[in-house]
């Protein structure tokens, strides 16, 4: 038993360092901003930013725990399942973005006690052939974004990050997540090409697979509807996939037809739900099932949709069947939305937000 504290003290220890190895570094390095923009790293370039958007994506490499605590695999599963992207001026987390600035430190400085930078040094250099001995990147955020989630959990304090020859590091608690800069170029405007969509292989290569599919008709053509996934989170221990693009083809053109990424929620850290579940299909009618939370309940909602034989999408009914956590048995009126509540609404236009302020309306019966 006393054993086991010693090493529980020690990993908690080893952590709390990390976490706090850059608080003083804004403090002991101020540096004025001309400089700073000139001997910054290139983050975003044209070669694998997103034409459209302007973002850059950062694909995930690897989460690795640095500890000897249990391993979490319902931890672990919704770690996988974060999207970082950068742009120019801002840092997105599951699409909340924060404004960054870049800078590089002394390693030593930056890392503060010998082990940290013991342990950083050697993790960088034998995995990724980074070599962090002398100099390290980073990039920092305000003091203001520091203090939200989702940055507030995974940026060491003083909202700071290791960012080194396009590898960003974050880090939950004694688990490290390594992202990589992408350089597949896989851009919202390629996703949305038929090759890519339809080609099996193509979108393999870019990292991705069909997660779900089924088909629609309408009286004049088949329609087929995908959620696409990140390879990397295919078959995760927990089940749980998050911020699933929702991808609508004509299936005898097989080229895309109408595209939406804001339908399958977000991961959210406080909420032990699974996320997506299953595309469903009745006659010219789809819906997504999936599970959130609100408050301390869970929330199976139902966004359904209706192909007209114009082939226009547009939203049909939203309803929401909730289970209290710490009662399961407790029966709570199932509640649900319709074109009363919200009108002609095209399939494009409704978003996880859409749905949140819906949510706090009363049903028009």
């Amino acid at each position: 038993m006393k054993i086991k504290f010693i090493i529980l003290y020690t990993a908690c220890f080893f952590v709390s360092s990390i976490i706090d190895v850059k608080s003083n570094v804004s403090k002991n390095e101020e540096i004025n901003s001309l400089s700073k923009n000139i001997n910054s790293p290139s983050i975003v370039n044209q070669e694998n930013a997103d034409s459209k958007y302007g973002k850059t994506k950062f694909e995930l490499v690897e989460v690795k725990q640095i500890s000897n605590n249990k391993y979490q695999d319902s931890i672990v599963s919704r770690l996988k399942s974060l999207r970082v992207e950068i742009d120019e001026k801002n840092i997105y987390i599951n699409n909340i973005s924060a404004k960054y600035s870049s800078d590089k430190s002394d390693s030593k400085r930056f890392f503060r006690r010998n082990y940290v930078y013991n342990y950083y040094t050697d993790y960088l250099y034998k995995n990724y052939n980074v070599d962090v001995k002398k100099e390290v990147n980073y990039l920092e955020i305000s003091y203001e974004d520091a203090q939200k989630y989702p940055f507030k959990d995974f940026f060491l304090e003083g909202g700071v990050t290791v960012f080194m020859n396009d590898y960003l590091l974050l880090q939950y608690s004694d688990y490290i997540i390594t992202f990589k800069k992408s350089s597949n170029k896989f851009s919202e405007k390629e996703i949305s090409t038929a090759e890519i969509l339809i080609n099996k292989s193509s979108l393999r290569q870019k990292g991705f697979y069909v997660h779900d599919s089924c088909f629609v008709k309408n009286e004049n053509t088949t329609f087929k509807i995908i959620a696409i996934e990140k390879i990397v989170n295919k078959n995760n221990k927990g089940n749980w996939y998050f911020g699933l693009p929702i991808i609508i083809l004509k299936n005898n053109e097989k080229r895309e037809l109408y595209r939406n990424d804001n339908l399958v929620f977000k991961f959210y850290d406080n909420c032990p739900a699974d996320g997506y579940g299953r595309l469903v299909a009745k006659g010219n009618y789809f819906t997504i099932e999936q599970i959130s939370c609100v408050d301390f309940l869970f929330v199976r909602s139902y966004i359904t949709f209706k192909i007209g034989n114009d082939n226009s999408v547009f939203i049909h009914k939203y309803s929401e069947e909730y289970t209290d956590r710490s009662d399961p048995n407790k029966v709570i009126p199932t509640k649900f939305w319709t074109v009363n509540d919200f009108g002609k609404l095209n399939f494009e236009d409704v978003s996880e937000k859409f749905l949140m302020k819906l949510r706090q309306t009363k049903p028009k019966i």
